[in-house]
């Protein structure tokens, strides 16, 4: 531009999933540690050839970026929950909570579709992952919804779709009572 350079990512479009169930103590979201490489890098000193950066993970619901072959941003989530939570659902049983976001308007363009999904199992299914490096070492846990939402205020390292996504859900399970 006439003022300056201007650096940005071209960032894929992505869907994220946020998966809930009801138990005795309230509402439930199965919630996503991964590895990510980006916060790793990020206060690390230059690294030299060979050199090992500890695993930084991140808190996030179980998502990706969108494929040319989806049908639709819904099949991405359900594909996703497949992978990444070893749970079979149909794209039918998805609701989308509102407009896409967009996380980082000033650096990339991506925008990530929001859907959740109520499920009824005590506990997700081994993984099968998607093959990628992404996929390796991530955990799953189960949370209160309204634990989550504190735990995304006061922790480090937690994706802001996620914390979207989640207070989209306690809105929306507050309206359908």
């Amino acid at each position: 531009t006439a003022r300056g350079s201007y650096d940005m990512v071209d960032g894929f479009d992505g869907a994220v999933v946020a998966l809930y169930r009801r138990v005795a103590a309230g509402v439930e979201v199965l919630l996503r540690r991964a590895p990510r490489v980006p916060l790793a890098f990020r206060n690390a000193p230059l690294l030299h050839s060979g050199d090992q950066i500890a695993t930084v993970l991140a808190t996030e619901l179980i998502g990706g970026m969108l494929e040319q072959s989806d049908a639709s941003p819904a099949a991405r989530a359900a594909e996703e929950a497949k992978e990444e939570g070893g749970l079979d659902l149909s794209c039918a049983r998805l609701f989308s909570l509102g407009n896409a976001t967009c996380p980082s308007p000033w650096l990339c363009d991506e925008m990530i579709h929001l859907f959740a999904c109520e499920v009824t199992l005590l506990r997700a299914d081994t993984a099968h992952g998607d093959g990628t490096p992404f996929e390796e070492g991530a955990n799953l846990e189960w949370c209160r919804l309204l634990d989550a939402i504190e735990r995304s205020r006061i922790e480090s390292n937690w994706s802001t779709v996620a914390e979207v996504a989640l207070c989209r859900l306690r809105d929306h399970l507050r309206e359908s009572r």
